[in-house]
């Protein structure tokens, strides 16, 4: 009789592991390619979208949420999709990283400056056009889409800055 009460106190106080959480998307955006029409189509839950992207998409991102999902096209033009409407963001955009909750997208332009593009307000800043090289893409958006951090200068003297409530702010010098 005791071994079980000792068995019982030993089981009820085993940390035992927790169930997951997972983020389920409130919605399911994908696309397709329709290589007859040179187009790409979007599906947002199952049904087409009306408008749709000529050329075919080359990158894409979601927001963890699913609601938000930004596209580039092989010509360069940056667009979203988000609240049952696709809107052209930018053109002549190089490479894009969207932020986790799809409030903000970092990218680089042809011109090779950093921009933030707000997608609540439709507004873009141009954050830096002295970004250390292109083929490391040493930019990083923050889940919120308020910060971008990002590596500036030369290959041999270069910042670590980030950049967050419309200021730059240096954080480290020669790190990435």
């Amino acid at each position: 009789f005791l071994f079980i009460i000792i068995a019982v106190i030993v089981l009820v106080n085993i940390p035992w592991p927790q169930a997951a959480t997972y983020i389920i998307p409130e919605r399911d955006i994908s696309y397709v390619y329709n290589e007859n029409d040179d187009q790409t189509i979007i599906i947002s839950n199952g049904e087409r979208v009306k408008t749709t992207i000529e050329g075919q998409v080359i990158l894409s991102a979601q927001s963890l949420d699913g609601e938000t999902m930004a596209l580039l096209s092989e010509d360069g033009t940056l667009y979203v999709y988000g609240n049952d409407s696709l809107i052209t963001a930018s053109e002549y955009v190089e490479n894009f990283k969207l932020s986790a909750e799809g409030s903000a997208i970092a990218y680089i332009n042809d011109e090779d400056e950093l921009v933030l593009y707000t997608i609540g307000d439709k507004k873009s800043k141009t954050i830096t056009d002295e970004l250390v090289s292109m083929d490391t893409m040493c930019y990083y958006l923050s889940p919120d889409g308020n910060s971008v951090a990002y590596v500036e200068g030369g290959e041999e003297d270069f910042v670590l800055c980030v950049y967050s409530d419309g200021k730059r702010n240096e954080v480290e010098e020669n790190a990435i």
